[in-house]
């Protein structure tokens, strides 16, 4: 699955369905932690087979797009995948840093925002394969996407539900490519 032309078209929905929002109060700083529910892309890169696939923690900054009344976060994280091996003991494990903004856009249902944003991703590989093969390639920013809902439970406490999308390479003989992808639910904590 090529991940770009899906960035495309969720930025361009993005600024089309968000022109025109009300501005909406939030505090200025916001942290939080999701357990991360693989889809079986994440699955098959990690070989994880259960209901939970790791953690993601991120620290945000809330404001709004621009010069607009747009509600708008900027946040990084740092997302822990981890991996079990495969029947041939190939192990893969993920660690990655993502820098995200997000639009957020009123449902009409009360403190219920739909959220959409888009993303960068650096990603770090734990790779243990016992028959010596090359590890997928790393390098380089790879893009994401994101969208889900967050309900406004007080001032202080949000809790929210993001399916994310990103990029990340293809094995040494660029036969699979990977794209790992998952549902992430948490709260944040505002402050």
């Amino acid at each position: 699955m090529n991940v770009k032309p899906t960035l495309m078209a969720l930025g361009s929905a993005t600024l089309l369905m968000s022109s025109g929002l009300a501005a909406q109060e939030a505090r200025l700083w916001d942290a939080g932690l999701n357990l991360v529910l693989p889809l079986q892309t994440l699955n098959a890169m990690t070989n994880q087979n259960g209901v939970t696939g790791g953690f993601v923690a991120e620290f945000g900054l809330n404001g709004h797009l621009g010069d607009t009344t747009i509600p708008f976060r900027t946040s990084l994280s740092i997302n822990d995948l981890p991996g079990k091996a495969d029947g041939n003991g190939v192990k893969r494990s993920l660690t990655g840093y993502q820098f995200a903004g997000d639009v957020f856009i009123p449902t009409g249902a009360k403190d219920l925002s739909l959220v959409t944003g888009l993303s960068l991703n650096r990603w770090s590989l734990k790779y243990v394969d016992p028959s010596g093969s090359a590890a997928p390639p790393t390098k380089g920013i790879k893009f994401g996407a994101r969208i889900g809902l967050e309900y406004q439970v007080s001032p202080a406490v949000s809790v929210n539900a993001l399916v994310q999308v990103v990029e990340f390479g293809a094995d040494a003989q660029s036969i699979v490519s990977y794209n790992p992808s998952w549902v992430q639910v948490g709260a944040k904590y505002h402050f």
